[in-house]
């Protein structure tokens, strides 16, 4: 059983503001305190049954009631900010890109006779990335949020 199992999370904790607050005490933990820590990389972790768990997916399993398909991206880039309308299911490969997104020095959509190459130069390294058609091209650099 994965450890982002929904009925678990529900069981243990309500979303409230970007923030997971216990329904009940756990050790020292009381209910009605919000859970978690930080960690040095700057991402907030809870506890569930030991295991410790990436508190913007328990927060996703939470609201969505299902794990997400790809990886979930902090659309503002701070990984500590799991406010659900600040957090996306991404591919990897946004996700990867939307990291370093303010480092971008350039996009371009290119078409092909295939389809289309999304181009993107970040601090003079060109990363590009083919889709079927133009138009997934640009839904992606939208959804990266590079004009």
């Amino acid at each position: 059983m994965s450890k982002y199992n929904y009925k678990e999370i529900a069981s243990r904790f309500v979303y409230q503001d970007g923030s997971l607050i216990r329904r009940c005490n756990i050790g020292n933990q009381k209910k009605g305190s919000i859970a978690g820590y930080l960690t040095k990389k700057g991402y907030r972790v809870v506890k569930i049954n030991q295991a410790s768990c990436l508190e913007h997916i328990v927060i996703w399993v939470l609201l969505k009631k299902r794990l997400p398909t790809g990886e979930i991206d902090h659309i503002n880039r701070i990984k500590h900010d799991n406010r659900i309308e600040n957090l996306r299911d991404v591919s990897k490969s946004v996700n990867s890109i939307n990291r370093a997104a303010s480092d971008i020095d350039s996009v371009d959509i290119l078409e092909t006779n295939k389809g289309a190459i999304l181009k993107i130069t970040r601090k003079g390294r060109v990363i590009q990335r083919k889709f079927q058609s133009k138009e997934k091209a640009r839904f992606a650099a939208k959804k990266m949020e590079v004009r």
